[in-house]
């Protein structure tokens, strides 16, 4: 028989009864403070309800159902004690008003559980879509459960929360009841969306604090920015009221979310959403004229979750940034390691070559001449001494190819003005210059790999202009110069052929591709640049 392990908790939810009471104890508190700023355009209750059942494990959502039930009916008892709100008619309208909340919130928080979302786990777009999913079910739950209430009850009542005086009854049983019901189901419904969509990402990011980088940097900017452009709101709010065009002021909150996301992520864009729907409530309390309670709502509700849909996808694509920067530095190293080893092998067979070869041919040529003297024959020799004279070049040209002749002796200044590209380019009635610019001595501070590499650009730069070019001028222009901490090269081949081909090709010896990898292993950049006035190919290299 096949035992299945059960599966395991997130670490967040591995809690002992002692950080669960906390975490009873801190959403109780918030359900006290968000039952008294529940403003007409937002339900910060149910976002209460929802971030508690989905912080909570399974097995505490009893005593959390009670705790808030028992919360709530204290809280709307005194209430109604204060103001003119009417007691519960029936034990059905208390238990719409104060047990089925907590309830209600409940699967939404365990969709997301099901589908693998638990606070703390890394946001991301999906994550956040996710949430807003949920934060939908439970406003339908919630709206359903409003419309059962006054349903029940016959008629729907209009209290100001900030007198708790009634402004309005609406009687239900005449034909119109539908112009009653339908503002008032879809004021609910996106107030418990707008409660949620504020209280949860807070949630969020409050539980995966430690993983998150840059929270004070966000904190701070918030602090700075969002203040002011609230306080501009709220001073321009009764002038263009008054002038009838408030779409403004509604178009500079959206822009002041959607700056927060681009700059700061969907952390950026909680704390905008939340500075915005206060500073409407702030409108609101002050009595400054405004547009419909549902516009508003309903743009604070599309606002915000834009808002965090877009500063989660402007977080993803930075992390991903951040780790196609990594691999790319990954494979500069990678490919700098073998282009170093690729290098230390090319001279320890030059040496070996040098040492061995070159000394047994010295030897034999030696052995030839002892030889030779000696049969008083030396025609019959003539055949022997064209073979090793054949052979020394091979030697000569095969130590070339691997290791640039005279860079150890005499360094890549020398190298690259009196060496082997020279003579290859005069041989072939090319005018070659070489202008160095900045101090000499930084060429000599490059590492070894660096200035092979160098080296290796000119010569293969020369040998195109030789094959393909048809120029009478190749012009080399090597600058060195610090930039901050950094020593820079910037290299510059240029001829006056006819131009090439700049397409990659992999074929028939490294090519242009062979510059841009040695280049690209350096962390530099390469440029080419080719018409019929000739071709220039820029390298800029940088080493710390």
């Amino acid at each position: 028989m096949t035992h299945h392990a059960p599966p395991t908790l997130p670490a967040n939810l591995r809690l002992s009864t002692a950080q669960a009471l906390k975490r009873i104890l801190a959403a109780s508190l918030a359900y006290a403070i968000a039952w008294q700023l529940g403003f007409w355009h937002w339900a910060l209750p149910v976002g209460v309800m929802f971030v508690a059942a989905w912080a909570l494990p399974y097995r505490w959502w009893p005593l959390w159902v009670v705790v808030a039930t028992l919360q709530g009916s204290v809280i709307d008892l005194l209430y109604q004690l204060s103001s003119e709100s009417p007691a519960w008619p029936s034990p059905l309208h208390w238990f719409l008003g104060m047990a089925a909340p907590p309830l209600l919130a409940m699967p939404g928080a365990a969709w997301l559980r099901s589908r693998g979302d638990a606070l703390g786990q890394p946001v991301n777009v999906a994550s956040v879509t996710r949430m807003l999913l949920a934060a939908l079910l439970v406003a339908t739950l919630y709206v359903a459960k409003d419309l059962v209430y006054v349903l029940a009850d016959g008629q729907v009542i209009d209290i100001d929360q900030r007198s708790g005086k009634i402004v309005g009854v609406a009687k239900l049983g005449a034909p119109d009841d539908m112009a009653v019901l339908v503002p008032f189901a879809t004021s609910h419904f996106i107030g418990a969306f707008v409660g949620i969509m504020l209280l949860a990402p807070l949630a969020m990011w409050w539980y995966s604090r430690h993983s998150l980088p840059g929270n004070r940097t966000i904190l701070i900017s918030a602090a700075k920015y969002l203040p002011p452009m609230a306080a501009v709101y709220l001073l321009l709010a009764g002038y263009f009221a008054q002038i009838q065009s408030g779409e403004i002021l509604r178009l500079m909150l959206l822009a002041v979310v959607i700056i927060s996301a681009l700059n700061n992520g969907w952390r950026g864009a909680t704390l905008a959403i939340l500075v915005a729907s206060v500073a409407v409530e702030v409108q609101y309390v002050l009595g400054s004229p405004h547009a419909h309670s549902l516009l508003l709502q309903s743009f604070i509700a599309i606002a915000g979750a834009m808002g965090l849909l877009f500063g989660a996808a402007r977080d993803e694509l930075a992390k991903r940034d951040r780790e196609m920067s990594l691999l790319a530095e990954r494979l500069r190293d990678t490919a700098r390691r073998n282009q170093t080893q690729a290098d230390d092998l090319r001279r320890w067979i030059t040496s070996e070559v040098h040492d061995e070869v070159g000394q047994n041919l010295t030897a034999l040529q030696m052995q030839l001449k002892l030889a030779e003297n000696a049969s008083n024959q030396p025609r019959l020799f003539a055949p022997m001494r064209e073979i090793i004279g054949h052979m020394r070049n091979s030697v000569s040209s095969l130590l070339g190819s691997l290791r640039p002749a005279g860079l150890d002796e005499f360094g890549l200044r020398r190298t690259l003005d009196e060496g082997s590209i020279r003579q290859l380019m005069q041989a072939a009635g090319v005018d070659y210059r070489v202008n160095l610019r900045g101090e000499s001595g930084f060429l000599e501070q490059l590492p070894d790999e660096v200035q092979v590499s160098i080296y290796r650009i000119v010569q293969e730069a020369a040998t195109n202009t030789l094959r393909h070019a048809g120029a009478d001028r190749f012009v080399v222009t090597l600058r060195t110069r610090r930039v901050g901490g950094a020593l820079q090269v910037v290299l510059r081949c240029c001829d006056n052929g006819i131009g090439l081909d700049t397409a990659p090709r992999r074929q028939g010896g490294i090519g242009l591709v062979g510059i841009e990898d040695r280049v690209l292993s350096l962390g530099g950049e390469v440029r080419l640049r080719s018409n019929t006035l000739g071709t220039s190919l820029l390298a800029v290299l940088r080493h710390i």
